[in-house]
Order: structure tokens, then C-alpha cells, then sequence
């Protein structure tokens, strides 16, 4: 297999060969966590899953305002996590490409009919999610390169 899914099963057969547990299809009620320390993940079955790290891949909201209990934390790590705005669809993706990808129709401005581009940046530092977003709105305005 290739793509996306052969980095997800090396990074899982790397995290096992360490140890890890994963498990999928199993939502997670709570993060426990005694003494400024995880103890443990709790599923919504009742299960409890003791744990020295827990490593979430959900947003930091529903991670830190959901599954763990407030009082378990800085208050002002709370008011960070509350603070993150994740209004909108934008979302961001950073890959590191050998070469400029190749285009066939290649015009400043352009948007494909079907909504989706590939913003090229001359360096990671360049991108922002509010950069992203505003290509999105007006492409003309972007710094970067539009493919």
C-alpha cells in the first residue's frame, strides 16, 4: 500500500515496536490524571486503559476541554485552549516536496472549478492557516505560488 496509508501503519509499527497499545473504533470518555500526571484513559465502555503518555488526535478543545478534567490543569492553559478559534473549513497540511509540482495550466488567479489547489510556499515558515484562508477568499492577493 502506498500514500498516506503506508505513513500511518509505519508510524504504527514504530509506536508498537515501543511498546504502544492502539486502538481504534473505541471513543475515549476521559483522560485521568492524578497529581499533574496521566494515569490513565477511560473509554465510553467503562474501560480503563493505564497509561504513562496518551496521545490524542483529536482538536485541543475537544482533547483538553472534554476529556480532561479542568482542575487537572493551569487555569491559564485553559483560557489558551479556549481561546483557539476553529470557526470555518480551513484546514492545514504541510508536506515537503522535492520540486515545484508540475501544472499544466499554470495562470496567477486561477481556481479550479472543482475548489481545490495546491499552494506552493517558498519556505513552511510562509504558511498560516490565516494565509490559507484568505487564498481561499481572494487567490489574487497571495504571496506564495497558486498551482
Amino acid at each position: 500500500m502506498g500514500g498516506m496509508g503506508s505513513i500511518t501503519n509505519a508510524m504504527a509499527k514504530a509506536a508498537r515496536g515501543f511498546g504502544a497499545e492502539i486502538r481504534t473504533g473505541s471513543s475515549v470518555q476521559q483522560i485521568d490524571v492524578r497529581d499533574g500526571r496521566v494515569r490513565a484513559v477511560v473509554l465510553e465502555d467503562g474501560t480503563e486503559i493505564r497509561a504513562r503518555v496518551v496521545l490524542s488526535n483529536a482538536d485541543p478543545k475537544r482533547t483538553f476541554l472534554g476529556m480532561v478534567q479542568e482542575r487537572d490543569m493551569p487555569d491559564d492553559f485553559v483560557r489558551s485552549i479556549r481561546g483557539i478559534k476553529m470557526e470555518g473549513p480551513c484546514a492545514k497540511v504541510n508536506m515537503v516536496l522535492a520540486e515545484e509540482r508540475a501544472s499544466r495550466e499554470r495562470r496567477p488567479g486561477m481556481i479550479h472549478n472543482n475548489a481545490r489547489f495546491l499552494r506552493l510556499c517558498p519556505h513552511w515558515n510562509s504558511l498560516s492557516v490565516a494565509t490559507t484562508c484568505e487564498v481561499w477568499r481572494n487567490p489574487s492577493s497571495s504571496s506564495g505560488w497558486i498551482a
